[in-house]
């Protein structure tokens, strides 16, 4: 069972995503790009697909949260 969020180690506050390194991460079609921040318990990341992506894999542990990025 994965571990669950403990709302009280949540750091609101606002990420530059400007100033976290991007990773490469091919799938079978095409490109995903990660920028990540770890809290305690926590990670946060922001994914830019490239056109027609197509995941080599599946996540077995799900995601909590998935906003749109505009």
């Amino acid at each position: 069972m994965a571990d669950k969020i403990n709302k009280n180690n949540i750091p609101f506050q606002s990420i530059d995503w400007t100033k976290v390194q991007k990773t490469e991460h091919k799938g079978k079609i095409g490109i995903a790009y990660w920028q990540a921040k770890q809290f305690n318990g926590l990670r946060i990341r922001l994914v830019e697909y490239s056109k027609d992506y197509f995941a080599d894999h599946w996540c077995e542990k799900g995601h909590k949260v998935v906003l749109p990025y505009i």
